[in-house]
């Protein structure tokens, strides 16, 4: 099942406009947000309150304790956490520790975030921290 919004948070926008893409025409949905800074995206998660936060753990001048600050203010939107580094293992288990609730590699935006989305809807994602298998394709 797809959320009814997603905020999706990078500074490159040549990204965002391929991911806007993505999300709007290929995956169907009506709803989706996005903001270039922290700022913007605090202001974005208010005013729109997301299914979904997606975020570039590469956006300038977050450091971790603020991606966990801006988390912890979506408890009931899953957060996941986007990066264009290749170390999956590492960025994974960074993920877990700031409390998100999944990760992508950017370059698998449209093989991965899908699955990951329908992942974090079944019955099944307790474990996603040790089930590794939509970061594959």
């Amino acid at each position: 099942m797809l959320p009814d919004s997603i905020l999706i948070i990078d500074k490159d926008e040549e990204f965002l406009a391929s991911a806007l893409d993505f999300l709007i025409v290929q995956m169907n949905l009506n709803n989706v947000v996005w903001a270039v800074s922290p700022e913007e995206a605090e202001e974005k998660f208010r005013l729109y309150n997301p299914g979904i936060v997606i975020m570039d753990l590469g956006t300038e001048r977050i450091k971790g304790e603020e991606i966990s600050a801006i988390i912890k203010k979506s408890p009931n939107s899953p957060f996941i956490i986007m990066t264009s580094y290749l170390d999956n293992d590492d960025y994974l288990e960074l993920t877990h520790e700031l409390g998100g609730d999944g990760f992508f590699q950017k370059g698998r935006l449209k093989t991965a975030l899908p699955k990951l989305i329908e992942y974090l809807n079944s019955d099944n994602n307790k474990d996603i921290f040790h089930n590794k298998s939509y970061l594959l394709n």
